[in-house]
């Protein structure tokens, strides 16, 4: 697969051993904090697909309002970029513990081939994703057609 990984400026490659580092101390210790933790930036989980004709992206939003989802393709890179808020619980509930993950997003993907930009589709269904990428005709596998001479 043709298909790069930029380094997205709001993830890190140990965001999750954090919060189960974290939810340790928690364990052990008990809650060290008496407020909910603040804000924390995610990375949402992605699968990537590729056939001969597109580049398929299936990316995991579960609780994310379409309308904060922005989806941009710039000379080479695909950029999807948004935010998870949190349900607001009322005065009269406090919250103990926060384990969801809530804040901005930004994933990034660099291509190697070119793609069809006018024709990028995108579905927002069940709290996933769905991208398409078509490739852009001058890299689509051409068959070329043997004449035999007579």
């Amino acid at each position: 697969m043709n298909i790069n990984q930029c380094n997205n400026r709001v993830s890190t490659p140990f965001g999750d051993f954090q919060i189960d580092v974290d939810n340790l101390f928690d364990q052990v210790f008990g809650d060290r904090t008496k407020s909910p933790r603040p804000t924390t930036d995610w990375t949402p989980r992605v699968s990537v697909s590729e056939s001969d004709s597109a580049y398929g992206f299936i990316m995991e939003l579960p609780g994310v309002d379409p309308s904060s989802v922005s989806i941009e393709m710039k000379d080479s890179q695909l950029e999807v970029s948004g935010e998870k808020g949190l349900a607001e619980l009322g005065e009269a509930v406090k919250s103990l513990r926060e384990e969801r993950y809530r804040g901005k997003f930004l994933r990034r993907f660099e291509f190697a081939q070119q793609v069809n930009s006018e024709a990028i589709s995108a579905e927002f269904k069940n709290g996933l994703l769905t991208i398409e990428l078509p490739k852009a005709e001058s890299v689509l596998p051409r068959k070329i057609e043997i004449k035999v001479a007579e």
